[in-house]
């Protein structure tokens, strides 16, 4: 956890086998201009509360070579993201592996929002992020959220398979997706490889999208 830390480089880190109620792997807050590398956030549970393996705030922070695999929550309609930008605009999420995340809630490998300005989420693999609550039906899963006043982001050359969700839902914008564009102007979005199979369990007659 750091908070009004600035300039900083943070590498080489592991955290995981570790579980406990409104579970952060790693918290950046109110910090800016720094640069996190070669950090594995892996195996952990969330117990009750909502799961973060990164979450920060603050601008013009860079993520490079971050592992963020086998994590999960369960409780109950808990949300569990990989990694989670709030009010962070100019953040920079690269060439960096989401995979294996489950809850029984929202469940979304990427998530940027609030006043996330220009924000770049390129040269990722994102797969198998899944949300595996049997009654839910206004939370879904997604590969890369972009949402808020989160204007103008990049997302590009990213790989994203096997989000699954298979309850019916109440709106179209909680089905399964890819790439989910929820708010925000201005966006590029190119050069990135959606795979979305799989038998769906639910019976929703709205259709899933990329």
């Amino acid at each position: 956890y750091l908070s009004s830390s600035h300039n900083n480089t943070i590498s080489n880190f592991i955290i995981d086998n570790c579980s406990g109620t409104n579970f952060f792997g790693f918290r950046l807050v109110s910090s800016t201009n720094n640069v996190v590398s070669d950090v594995r956030v892996d195996n952990n549970t969330g117990a009750s509360g909502a799961f973060y393996a990164i979450n920060i705030t603050g601008v013009n922070n860079r993520f490079t070579n971050i592992s963020i695999e086998n994590n999960q929550v369960l409780a109950l309609t808990t949300a569990g993201y990989g990694f989670y930008a709030s009010n962070a605009a100019g953040t920079i999420f690269e060439n960096s592996r989401v995979a294996n995340l489950s809850a029984q809630g929202i469940t979304q490998g990427i998530s940027i929002l609030g006043t996330s300005a220009n924000s770049q989420i390129k040269n990722n693999v994102i797969e198998n992020i899944r949300s595996v609550s049997p009654t839910a039906t206004n939370v879904g899963a997604c590969g890369i959220s972009i949402a808020g006043t989160a204007h103008t982001a990049l997302v590009a050359n990213n790989s994203i398979s096997g989000i699954y969700d298979g309850t019916n839902k109440v709106a179209p914008a909680y089905i399964p997706s890819g790439i989910l564009l929820a708010a925000g102007t201005s966006h590029q979005v190119y050069s990135n490889s959606i795979s979305i199979y799989g038998s769906a369990t639910g019976a929703n007659s709205d259709p899933g999208f990329s």
